[in-house]
Protein backbone atom coordinates (compact mmCIF):
# COMPACT_ATOMS: atom_id res chain seq x y z
CA UNK A 1 0.00 0.00 0.00
CA UNK A 2 1.19 3.51 -0.82
CA UNK A 3 2.88 5.23 2.11
CA UNK A 4 1.34 8.52 3.19
CA UNK A 5 2.47 11.59 5.07
CA UNK A 6 0.75 14.86 5.83
CA UNK A 7 1.76 18.51 5.77
CA UNK A 8 0.43 19.80 9.09
CA UNK A 9 0.14 23.58 9.28
CA UNK A 10 -1.54 23.74 12.67
CA UNK A 11 -4.73 25.48 11.51
CA UNK A 12 -8.35 24.45 11.19
CA UNK A 13 -8.25 22.34 8.03
CA UNK A 14 -5.03 20.47 8.77
CA UNK A 15 -6.11 19.79 12.36
CA UNK A 16 -9.47 18.46 11.19
CA UNK A 17 -7.75 16.22 8.64
CA UNK A 18 -5.30 14.98 11.27
CA UNK A 19 -8.08 14.14 13.72
CA UNK A 20 -10.11 12.39 11.01
CA UNK A 21 -7.03 10.27 10.34
CA UNK A 22 -6.19 9.53 13.97
CA UNK A 23 -9.82 8.54 14.61
CA UNK A 24 -9.89 6.40 11.44
CA UNK A 25 -13.11 8.14 10.51
CA UNK A 26 -14.98 6.02 7.93
CA UNK A 27 -15.89 9.13 5.91
CA UNK A 28 -12.20 9.74 5.38
CA UNK A 29 -11.25 6.11 4.79
CA UNK A 30 -13.90 5.87 2.09
CA UNK A 31 -12.13 8.46 -0.09
CA UNK A 32 -8.56 7.37 0.72
CA UNK A 33 -8.97 3.62 0.13
CA UNK A 34 -8.25 3.06 3.80
CA UNK A 35 -4.99 5.04 3.80
CA UNK A 36 -3.96 7.32 6.66
CA UNK A 37 -0.66 9.17 7.21
CA UNK A 38 2.18 7.51 9.07
CA UNK A 39 4.01 10.79 9.51
CA UNK A 40 3.07 14.47 10.03
CA UNK A 41 5.35 17.38 9.08
CA UNK A 42 5.23 20.87 10.55
CA UNK A 43 7.36 23.65 9.02
CA UNK A 44 8.30 26.14 11.73
CA UNK A 45 9.24 29.59 10.43
CA UNK A 46 9.94 30.74 13.98
CA UNK A 47 7.14 33.28 13.63
CA UNK A 48 3.82 31.61 14.33
CA UNK A 49 1.51 33.11 16.93
CA UNK A 50 2.23 31.82 20.44
CA UNK A 51 -1.21 30.21 20.68
CA UNK A 52 -0.53 28.36 17.42
CA UNK A 53 2.69 26.91 18.80
CA UNK A 54 0.84 25.70 21.87
CA UNK A 55 -1.76 24.01 19.68
CA UNK A 56 0.85 22.43 17.39
CA UNK A 57 2.78 20.86 20.24
CA UNK A 58 -0.43 19.58 21.83
CA UNK A 59 -1.30 17.97 18.51
CA UNK A 60 2.23 16.54 18.31
CA UNK A 61 1.61 14.76 21.61
CA UNK A 62 -1.70 13.36 20.39
CA UNK A 63 -0.13 12.15 17.15
CA UNK A 64 2.79 10.43 18.85
CA UNK A 65 0.46 8.88 21.45
CA UNK A 66 -1.26 7.20 18.48
CA UNK A 67 2.14 5.76 17.46
CA UNK A 68 2.59 7.97 14.41
CA UNK A 69 5.57 10.19 13.66
CA UNK A 70 5.54 13.96 14.09
CA UNK A 71 8.49 15.90 12.67
CA UNK A 72 9.01 19.64 13.04
CA UNK A 73 11.31 21.32 10.52
CA UNK A 74 13.17 24.57 11.10
CA UNK A 75 15.29 26.52 8.63
CA UNK A 76 15.96 29.48 10.88
CA UNK A 77 13.70 32.38 11.83
CA UNK A 78 12.11 34.17 8.90
CA UNK A 79 11.82 37.44 10.82
CA UNK A 80 15.48 37.28 11.90
CA UNK A 81 16.53 36.59 8.31
CA UNK A 82 14.53 39.54 7.02
CA UNK A 83 15.33 41.98 9.83
CA UNK A 84 19.07 41.33 9.88
CA UNK A 85 19.38 41.37 6.10
CA UNK A 86 17.33 44.57 5.81
CA UNK A 87 19.40 46.42 8.40
CA UNK A 88 22.59 45.30 6.65
CA UNK A 89 21.31 46.39 3.25
CA UNK A 90 21.50 42.89 1.76
CA UNK A 91 19.75 41.88 -1.45
CA UNK A 92 18.31 38.51 -2.38
CA UNK A 93 16.32 38.12 0.84
CA UNK A 94 13.47 35.62 1.06
CA UNK A 95 10.88 38.25 1.91
CA UNK A 96 7.19 38.06 2.83
CA UNK A 97 4.72 39.65 0.38
CA UNK A 98 5.22 43.24 1.52
CA UNK A 99 2.88 45.98 0.32
CA UNK A 100 4.21 48.80 -1.85
CA UNK A 101 2.69 51.61 -3.88
CA UNK A 102 1.90 50.21 -7.32
CA UNK A 103 2.19 52.00 -10.63
CA UNK A 104 -1.49 52.91 -10.37
CA UNK A 105 -0.87 54.46 -6.95
CA UNK A 106 -2.72 51.67 -5.17
CA UNK A 107 -1.37 49.13 -2.64
CA UNK A 108 0.25 46.18 -4.37
CA UNK A 109 1.78 43.06 -2.76
CA UNK A 110 5.20 42.01 -3.97
CA UNK A 111 6.02 38.46 -4.93
CA UNK A 112 6.18 36.16 -1.89
CA UNK A 113 9.75 34.91 -1.49
CA UNK A 114 9.55 33.27 1.94
CA UNK A 115 7.50 30.17 1.19
CA UNK A 116 10.05 28.03 -0.61
CA UNK A 117 13.00 28.62 1.71
CA UNK A 118 11.13 28.43 5.01
CA UNK A 119 8.28 26.03 4.20
CA UNK A 120 8.59 23.98 1.02
CA UNK A 121 12.33 23.32 1.10
CA UNK A 122 12.57 22.11 4.73
CA UNK A 123 9.38 20.06 4.38
CA UNK A 124 10.67 18.28 1.29
CA UNK A 125 14.10 17.77 2.83
CA UNK A 126 12.58 16.11 5.91
CA UNK A 127 10.23 13.92 3.84
CA UNK A 128 13.02 12.77 1.54
CA UNK A 129 15.15 11.82 4.53
CA UNK A 130 12.29 9.98 6.23
CA UNK A 131 11.38 7.96 3.14
CA UNK A 132 15.00 7.48 2.00
CA UNK A 133 14.41 9.12 -1.36
CA UNK A 134 17.38 8.51 -3.63
CA UNK A 135 18.75 9.85 -6.87
CA UNK A 136 18.54 7.88 -10.08
CA UNK A 137 20.48 8.44 -13.28
CA UNK A 138 21.54 11.85 -12.09
CA UNK A 139 17.97 13.03 -11.48
CA UNK A 140 18.34 15.42 -8.54
CA UNK A 141 14.66 15.60 -7.69
CA UNK A 142 14.73 12.16 -6.11
CA UNK A 143 13.26 8.77 -6.88
CA UNK A 144 11.34 5.98 -5.13
CA UNK A 145 10.20 2.66 -6.56
CA UNK A 146 6.67 3.63 -5.50
CA UNK A 147 5.92 7.33 -4.94
CA UNK A 148 4.72 8.38 -1.52
CA UNK A 149 1.56 10.44 -1.11
CA UNK A 150 1.51 13.83 0.60
CA UNK A 151 -1.79 15.01 2.04
CA UNK A 152 -2.54 18.73 2.01
CA UNK A 153 -5.25 20.27 4.19
CA UNK A 154 -7.09 22.19 1.52
CA UNK A 155 -10.88 22.24 1.88
CA UNK A 156 -13.55 22.14 -0.82
CA UNK A 157 -14.04 25.92 -0.74
CA UNK A 158 -10.34 26.30 -1.62
CA UNK A 159 -10.30 23.96 -4.59
CA UNK A 160 -8.46 26.58 -6.67
CA UNK A 161 -5.36 25.95 -4.52
CA UNK A 162 -4.94 22.39 -5.78
CA UNK A 163 -1.88 21.55 -7.87
CA UNK A 164 0.03 18.49 -9.00
CA UNK A 165 3.43 17.41 -7.72
CA UNK A 166 6.33 18.04 -10.10
CA UNK A 167 8.70 15.46 -8.57
CA UNK A 168 8.83 11.70 -9.18
CA UNK A 169 9.02 10.58 -5.56
CA UNK A 170 5.73 12.14 -4.41
CA UNK A 171 2.12 12.73 -5.38
CA UNK A 172 -0.33 15.15 -3.77
CA UNK A 173 -3.72 14.19 -2.32
CA UNK A 174 -6.56 16.37 -1.06
CA UNK A 175 -8.85 14.24 1.14
CA UNK A 176 -10.99 17.14 2.37
CA UNK A 177 -11.81 18.07 -1.21
CA UNK A 178 -12.58 14.43 -2.02
CA UNK A 179 -14.95 14.47 0.98
CA UNK A 180 -16.49 17.74 -0.23
CA UNK A 181 -15.70 19.26 3.17
CA UNK A 182 -15.49 23.05 3.47
CA UNK A 183 -13.82 25.00 6.24
CA UNK A 184 -17.22 25.13 7.90
CA UNK A 185 -17.43 21.32 7.96
CA UNK A 186 -13.97 21.22 9.55
CA UNK A 187 -15.00 23.66 12.27
CA UNK A 188 -18.16 21.67 13.01
CA UNK A 189 -16.14 18.46 13.27
CA UNK A 190 -13.56 20.03 15.59
CA UNK A 191 -16.37 21.48 17.72
CA UNK A 192 -17.78 17.97 18.08
CA UNK A 193 -14.42 16.90 19.48
CA UNK A 194 -14.24 19.88 21.83
CA UNK A 195 -11.30 21.39 19.95
CA UNK A 196 -10.85 25.11 19.37
CA UNK A 197 -8.16 25.76 16.78
CA UNK A 198 -6.46 29.11 16.07
CA UNK A 199 -5.66 30.28 12.58
CA UNK A 200 -2.17 29.46 11.43
CA UNK A 201 0.12 31.95 9.70
CA UNK A 202 3.19 34.00 10.45
CA UNK A 203 2.36 36.61 13.06
CA UNK A 204 3.33 39.46 10.72
CA UNK A 205 1.91 38.05 7.47
CA UNK A 206 1.11 41.00 5.17
CA UNK A 207 -1.93 39.11 3.90
CA UNK A 208 -3.74 39.50 7.24
CA UNK A 209 -7.11 41.18 7.12
CA UNK A 210 -8.06 43.81 9.67
CA UNK A 211 -9.71 41.33 12.03
CA UNK A 212 -6.55 39.21 12.09
CA UNK A 213 -4.38 42.25 12.76
CA UNK A 214 -6.64 43.22 15.67
CA UNK A 215 -6.31 39.70 17.05
CA UNK A 216 -2.51 39.78 16.80
CA UNK A 217 -2.45 43.21 18.46
CA UNK A 218 -4.48 41.87 21.38
CA UNK A 219 -1.58 39.57 22.35
CA UNK A 220 1.38 41.73 23.49
CA UNK A 221 4.04 39.09 22.84
CA UNK A 222 2.88 38.56 19.25
CA UNK A 223 2.39 42.28 18.61
CA UNK A 224 5.87 43.18 19.80
CA UNK A 225 7.36 40.79 17.22
CA UNK A 226 5.34 42.58 14.52
CA UNK A 227 6.54 45.98 15.74
CA UNK A 228 10.17 44.82 15.77
CA UNK A 229 10.00 43.70 12.15
CA UNK A 230 8.15 46.85 11.09
CA UNK A 231 10.83 49.01 12.74
CA UNK A 232 13.62 47.11 11.00
CA UNK A 233 11.94 47.59 7.61
CA UNK A 234 11.62 51.34 8.16
CA UNK A 235 15.15 51.72 9.51
CA UNK A 236 16.73 49.61 6.77
CA UNK A 237 14.92 51.54 4.05
CA UNK A 238 15.95 54.90 5.53
CA UNK A 239 19.55 53.74 5.79
CA UNK A 240 20.01 51.96 2.45
CA UNK A 241 17.09 52.99 0.24
CA UNK A 242 16.37 49.31 -0.46
CA UNK A 243 14.86 46.33 1.33
CA UNK A 244 16.15 43.01 0.05
CA UNK A 245 16.72 44.60 -3.35
CA UNK A 246 13.29 46.26 -3.35
CA UNK A 247 13.60 49.99 -4.08
CA UNK A 248 10.07 50.93 -3.04
CA UNK A 249 9.36 51.38 0.66
CA UNK A 250 7.66 48.20 1.93
CA UNK A 251 4.92 47.93 4.56
CA UNK A 252 3.36 45.03 6.45
CA UNK A 253 -0.18 46.28 5.81
CA UNK A 254 -2.00 47.34 2.66
CA UNK A 255 -2.68 50.64 4.48
CA UNK A 256 0.90 51.61 3.53
CA UNK A 257 1.59 53.06 6.97
CA UNK A 258 3.79 52.09 9.91
CA UNK A 259 1.93 49.27 11.60
CA UNK A 260 1.59 51.02 14.98
CA UNK A 261 -0.31 53.96 13.41
CA UNK A 262 -3.18 51.84 12.01
CA UNK A 263 -6.38 51.24 13.98
CA UNK A 264 -7.63 48.35 11.79
CA UNK A 265 -11.32 49.22 12.11
CA UNK A 266 -12.03 49.12 8.38
CA UNK A 267 -12.83 45.38 8.37
CA UNK A 268 -10.77 44.51 5.32
CA UNK A 269 -10.87 40.82 4.53
CA UNK A 270 -7.66 38.75 4.41
CA UNK A 271 -6.08 38.51 0.98
CA UNK A 272 -4.72 35.05 1.72
CA UNK A 273 -6.77 32.03 2.75
CA UNK A 274 -7.70 31.37 6.35
CA UNK A 275 -4.91 28.95 7.08
CA UNK A 276 -1.32 28.44 6.23
CA UNK A 277 -1.64 24.68 5.88
CA UNK A 278 2.09 24.02 5.82
CA UNK A 279 3.17 25.35 2.49
CA UNK A 280 1.52 28.79 2.33
CA UNK A 281 -0.78 28.04 -0.53
CA UNK A 282 1.78 26.23 -2.65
Amino acid sequence: MTRVYMSFGGGVQSTALAMLSLNCDPRLLEVTDGRIPEMYLFADTGDERLVTYQHVWEMAEIITEHDFHFIGTYNGSLSDHVSRGTLEGKTGLNTPPYWVVGRDGKPTPIRRGCTYEFKVKPLDRAAKKYFSVRRKNGYRGGFLDEPVQQWLGISYDEVQRMKESVVQWRTFAYPLIDMRWTRGHCIEYLDSLGLSVPRSSCVFCPFHGSAEWRLVRSHPGDWERVLELDRSLAEGYRKHGIVGGLRSQPFLSRHLQPIHTIDFTDYQLPLFDDECFGVCGV
